[in-house]
């Protein structure tokens, strides 16, 4: 995870589903993060969330007009399976600063039919 400062304004603790190490994720993720600055009385304004596979963008929010730091929905294109993600979020606030941070996550098996093994079965017989 890297995160950003740009013009006294840095973005931090960067977290998926509430977690840092986002191993095996299998429900829709939403995003959190925390701003610091050296200013006093700064407030989000607006934040963007690019998500990509590769070179894939599969989710771009679009620059929206909101405080909203936590619990922040992934309402992109459906997730793979065992795939690794890149999400990047960018902020803007109350004087006209943005900061940006990045992330990752990887999926887990998101549908029962990516589960392709068998039980293992003892082979000594019952009595």
């Amino acid at each position: 995870m890297r995160e950003g400062n740009i013009l006294g304004m840095n973005l931090y603790d960067l977290k998926v589903l509430h977690q840092r190490k986002n191993l095996g994720i299998d429900a829709n993720p939403y995003f959190s993060w925390k701003i610091g600055s050296d200013s006093g009385n700064i407030k989000q304004t607006g934040y963007q969330i690019l998500v990509k596979t590769g070179d894939e963008i599969v989710w771009d929010s679009g620059k929206v007009e909101s405080d909203k730091q936590t619990f922040v929905e992934y309402e992109g294109d459906s997730l793979v399976s065992c795939s690794i993600y890149q999400w990047s979020v960018s902020v803007w606030n109350n004087y006209g600063e943005s900061a940006a941070g990045t992330g990752s996550f990887e999926t887990a098996f998101l549908k029962k039919s990516d589960w392709k093994a068998l039980w293992v079965e003892s082979t000594i017989e019952r009595k």
